[in-house]
């Protein structure tokens, strides 16, 4: 794993071994922040189910304000800090140790929101839906946010959850890209 552009270009990233933490291809990597590039500078990112950190770590080499990677695996945790500091990011960056569900509240109460959230949960989820409903409940999201779901292509993501309308799918190999933007209601 490494840092593909920006300020820490280049840099190689510790994965460790160990742990079951499935990082996102280059490939894919390199897909979706050609996708996103306007919408990262200034940004603030969140990256769930981080693992060793590879994707927030990218947002934040590629402009990003700032990015909180939630994992809740001790060990990719302490990777990603590590990943964090040797990019010399770690001023941006924050990791919380946690599992997705019990971090979304936590950064709720502490009034944190973002512009982007990137998700790379198991391919065996069970629900895609119970996931992105519960990121679209949240008060985390800023108007206007993108969301963006890795996903195994064999699974069926839903076109709409609660104020998350999907915009774009995209498939490299076997891992899809689902992406939602928030909409919010009318008054």
């Amino acid at each position: 794993m490494r840092v593909i552009a920006g300020l820490a270009r280049g840099r190689k990233l510790r994965s460790g071994g160990g742990v079951e933490v499935r990082p996102t291809p280059d490939r894919v990597k390199e897909a979706l922040f050609s996708i996103i590039a306007a919408r990262v500078p200034g940004a603030s990112f969140l990256d769930l189910y981080a693992g060793y950190g590879g994707v927030g770590i990218e947002a934040l080499s590629r402009g990003a304000r700032r990015a909180v990677l939630v994992e809740k695996s001790d060990r990719a945790a302490r990777l990603a800090q590590v990943n964090l500091e040797t990019t010399g990011l770690a001023a941006a960056g924050r990791v919380v140790t946690a599992r997705v569900e019990e971090a979304l509240p936590r950064l709720e109460r502490k009034g944190e929101k973002f512009d982007i959230v990137f998700m790379d949960p198991p391919y065996d989820m069970p629900s895609l839906d119970r996931l992105l409903d519960a990121v679209s409940a949240s008060r985390c999201l800023n108007p206007g946010a993108l969301v963006i779901l890795q996903y195994g292509q064999k699974r069926a993501v839903p076109a709409r959850v609660n104020s998350l309308a999907q915009v774009d799918l995209r498939h490299y190999g076997k891992t899809g890209l689902a992406f939602y933007r928030r909409e919010e209601a009318l008054e």
